[in-house]
């Protein structure tokens, strides 16, 4: 069967060309004027992504996008925002909301078509997945289990079988393709996952805002040498004792499950939000970087505080870079030369970004948003090699091409010590 393609604009002429490209890539299309026709094609048919204007009429793209994530059918449908504009504000929400992809009038047509087929592709390769959705209502959730050695996918399955409805393959890469169509509640995966490695794709996985909550487990046989357990949720050793390993898998799983807010819980959700967060609103691919760098952490920063009533809990997350870095990353942003760019404004952008990291980080931690509230970023100039207070974890990022490097430091404190000096306070314990 065809995929079902949504696309939502005001102009015919719009309609035409991405009905044009989407019947290229094998889907068939349904076309809506505005918001209000777009709910009534989401309603009679069953849409597999959708194309949205960002200025429809009546309802938005960003209202639509919205609708969707709160739907119990559409949560996870990949929405392409079509906009007429580089709006911060806007990228900002579709950041939070986990758009699948912005696409900028006027437009290439040939990109445009690229950047959809890698869409449907992944689409295409999720197959049959919505199949388990009446198995789902009957269990906590559902995993996917990936390894190409069968034996262990099955060991895998049977544990899991009374608490999760399992999906099973071979490779991590088709992992990623059905992670792009629907969120699991868990991915567990094999140390056999194909030249896409289980911590590349933790990390891939990580950036995507629809993903935040599936918990991500590797399971290695006993006696692996697993040298870096920090982009999964758990590690559960593959003992082929089905009681073992099912008792480990619920413990393990359960201390790490979403709104935690532990040392390693917020540093894994702080590395995701970050790398999505530059991506979507200046286009830099940026990774945390794996090396114990000791360079200065550059004279401008900007600093927030997430305080959460519930757990009295405080995170104060500092971003810090060059003076350089900052304006290119607001030239970027802006759509200017680096050289229109004054240090109040690279400041002012770096405290932008900040903003919607922590909005991603506050995401994370519980569905009681009254109860946890962001401060106002603060921003100020400091001397490059100037620690930061307390002492946190220093996150260390860059961009593929080096020019791009700035830190995110961490400290947890009480909520009643928030805004005080954080000597002496229990802090984030390791350095990155």
């Amino acid at each position: 069967m065809a995929i079902q393609a949504l696309i939502v604009d005001q102009t015919s002429g719009v309609r035409s060309l991405f009905a044009r490209v989407l019947r290229s890539v094998g889907c068939s299309t349904h076309e809506a004027a505005d918001g209000g026709e777009a709910v009534e094609v989401l309603q009679s048919a069953s849409i597999d992504i959708a194309v949205v204007e960002a200025e429809a009429a009546l309802l938005s793209g960003l209202d639509l996008l919205r609708l969707v994530r709160d739907s119990d059918v559409y949560s996870h449908l990949p929405v392409v925002i079509v906009t007429a504009g580089t709006d911060q504000a806007t990228l900002s929400e579709m950041v939070k909301l986990g758009a699948a992809d912005c696409l900028t009038k006027p437009f290439d047509v040939e990109l445009v078509k690229t950047r959809l087929q890698r869409i449907i592709k992944s689409i295409s390769a999720a197959g049959s997945l919505h199949a388990t959705a009446g198995v789902e209502s009957r269990l906590s959730g559902s995993a996917l289990i990936v390894d190409a050695d069968t034996e262990l996918r099955h060991f895998i399955a049977g544990c899991l079988a009374d608490t999760y409805a399992t999906t099973q393959m071979e490779s991590a890469l088709e992992a990623l393709r059905a992670c792009q169509v629907r969120a699991f509640s868990v991915l567990v995966m094999g140390t056999q996952t194909g030249l896409l490695t289980p911590r590349l794709l933790a990390r891939r996985l990580r950036r995507q805002v629809a993903l935040e909550s599936m918990r991500l487990v590797l399971a290695p046989p006993v006696g692996y040498d697993v040298r870096d357990s920090s982009a999964f949720d758990a590690v559960v050793p593959c003992t082929f004792v089905q009681e073992e390993f099912t008792q480990q898998f619920r413990q393990l799983v359960q201390r790490s499950r979403p709104g935690d807010t532990g040392a390693d819980s917020v540093r894994a959700n702080v590395v995701s939000a970050t790398e999505q967060a530059l991506g979507m609103m200046a286009g830099v691919d940026v990774a945390l970087l794996d090396t114990d760098d000791r360079t200065p952490l550059g004279a401008l920063e900007a600093s927030v505080v997430i305080v959460s009533e519930e757990r009295q809990t405080a995170i104060r997350m500092a971003v810090r870079s060059d003076g350089g870095v900052a304006s290119r990353l607001a030239a970027q942003m802006a759509g200017e030369p680096d050289a229109n760019i004054s240090p109040e404004q690279g400041l002012a952008k770096l405290a932008e970004v900040l903003t919607v990291i922590a909005s991603r980080v506050r995401s994370q931690m519980g569905t009681d948003s009254a109860s946890i509230t962001v401060t106002a970023a603060e921003t100020r100039l400091v001397p490059p090699d100037a620690a930061i207070e307390g002492t946190p974890v220093t996150l260390r990022f860059a961009s593929k091409d080096g020019q791009v490097r700035f830190a995110v430091c961490l400290t947890i404190t009480s909520a009643d010590e928030a805004g005080q000096s954080s000597a002496g306070h229990d802090s984030l314990a390791a350095t990155a």
